[in-house]
């Protein structure tokens, strides 16, 4: 046989997937009219829960076109 060159392959052998919490500090403020009660926020928090927008892309990857029952990705969450 005779050599006629060569391919470079990149082969992912291990990756980490990195949690990173981020923690706000939001401010409560008490209407003196009329007793009410509002929390400011953040832009960057999510409108409702603990996830942020890169997860829940994450999530219907998982879901949608990996085809994961949501069971499974739920305790992917709660897995510790």
């Amino acid at each position: 046989i005779e050599e006629t060159g060569h391919i470079e392959e990149a082969v992912i052998t291990d990756f980490k997937i990195i949690k990173i919490v981020t923690k706000f500090l939001c401010h409560e403020y008490r209407d003196l009219d009329t007793g009410e009660i509002f929390l400011a926020k953040h832009p960057n928090m999510p409108e409702k829960g603990i996830f942020g927008r890169g997860v829940e892309s994450f999530v219907n990857l998982l879901r949608w076109k990996c085809r994961v029952p949501f069971d499974k990705i739920a305790s992917t969450f709660t897995y510790r």
